[in-house]
């Protein structure tokens, strides 16, 4: 997994006379930071057992044992709470997360499934989306949790979607809502900070750039409907008068 645009981030480290803007500097610390603190906590997890991450700079490689119970369902989880973070801070992860042979120490990482993983987000996953290849929907089912393999895929397909063209990916939309501290009043503040991003990526100059905020914007606004509905606000008020008033204000304020 890496970070989509990160190159363009760190030139925009420095200005037009060539100082440095400070802010731009924090910002990119406090991602690589949060990058930093997920491979450690994932190492360092007794659930994960298995588990190996490794960062450098933007970019992060996982790999687990695949007969693991429930194994694919909490990297998912896990990388949706690094998504979610990486969002706050005004970044888009991209990834691909396949099935195969891999060669994982502390010194190194090689080996096919390296290189497919690899193919999928420079190739495949183009827009900031994390593919799934068909094979880990294979795993999960064969090493679930005690609840059977029924069970385990629908909390998978929970979080993920099938796109346009086929492929699956991890969905940082809706399946956020209920990682966000277990409190709906901050999905508004997470949409809108969504549609801030994707506001300044249709910006840009670029051609690939705008293409894949366009997809950012089709996903955003479909989400956007669902929860900013006649229906849905009036469900809102049901909860308190400050989470419908939440509901209003990124209905009125954050709309494409």
């Amino acid at each position: 997994m890496d970070v989509l645009g990160f190159g363009d981030a760190i030139k925009s480290t420095l200005d037009l006379q060539g100082k440095e803007v400070r802010s731009e500097t924090n910002k990119i610390a406090r991602l690589v930071k949060i990058f930093g603190e997920f491979a450690q906590e994932q190492n360092k997890a007794e659930f994960n057992r298995s588990v190996r991450v490794t960062q450098f700079s933007d970019s992060l490689v996982i790999s687990f044992k695949i007969n693991e119970e429930s194994q694919v369902f909490y990297i998912l989880l896990n990388i949706l709470h690094l998504t979610i973070q990486a969002i706050g801070i005004g970044f888009f992860i991209r990834g691909g997360i396949t099935v195969g042979l891999v060669t994982h120490t502390k010194k190194a990482v090689f080996g096919p499934a390296m290189v497919e993983a690899y193919r999928l987000e420079s190739q495949k996953a183009k827009f900031p989306r994390v593919l799934l290849s068909e094979e880990i929907f294979k795993i999960a089912a064969k090493y679930p949790s005690s609840h059977g393999s029924h069970e385990e895929l629908k909390y998978i397909e929970q979080l993920v979607k099938q796109d346009d063209d086929g492929l699956w990916y991890l969905d940082f939309f809706e399946p956020a809502f209920s990682e966000l501290n277990d409190n709906i009043e901050e999905a508004p503040l997470y949409m809108s900070t969504i549609h801030k991003l994707i506001t300044k990526g249709l910006q840009s100059s670029s051609k690939s750039v705008v293409e894949k905020y366009e997809w950012l914007k089709a996903k955003y606004s479909i989400v956007h409907q669902e929860l900013t509905s006649d229906q849905s606000i009036e469900g809102w008020g049901k909860i308190n008068q400050d989470v419908q008033d939440a509901f209003i204000a990124l209905r009125d304020g954050y709309r494409f």
